[in-house]
């Protein structure tokens, strides 16, 4: 690896980038979007924390009544398994990773972090 690359890899704050050292010659980057979220794919599982909102909905919050038939996961990170991807909605079959709960539902990806 050349002393420039080596260099900018370490300024950059944004992306995960994984170790590295001077005989690496090949480094994979996930591909971010806002908010420094990895992008989601259907078929694929993934450990997420959802924001406090999803998990304590405020007075007047319809997602879980319009999408979910008013079924509220009862966990803040979970492992997740994408089954269905409508632009910014995502249905997921989901456990909870501390109350090891089952729960399916429709999540906005915008209140979802991966882990």
């Amino acid at each position: 690896m050349n002393k420039f690359i080596k260099e900018q890899l370490n300024k950059c704050k944004i992306a995960k980038i994984p170790n590295f050292d001077d005989n690496t010659v090949e480094i994979f980057i996930n591909k971010l979007y806002n908010d420094k979220k990895l992008e989601f794919e259907i078929n694929q599982e993934y450990d997420i924390e959802v924001e406090n909102y999803i998990i304590h909905p405020y007075s007047g919050f319809t997602l879980h009544d319009n999408w979910n038939n008013g079924i509220i996961p009862t966990d803040k990170d979970m492992h997740i398994l994408i089954t269905k991807d409508i632009g910014k909605m995502m249905c997921v079959q989901a456990v909870g990773l501390n109350d090891k709960k089952s729960w399916g539902g429709w999540l906005p990806k915008k209140s979802c972090k991966i882990l």
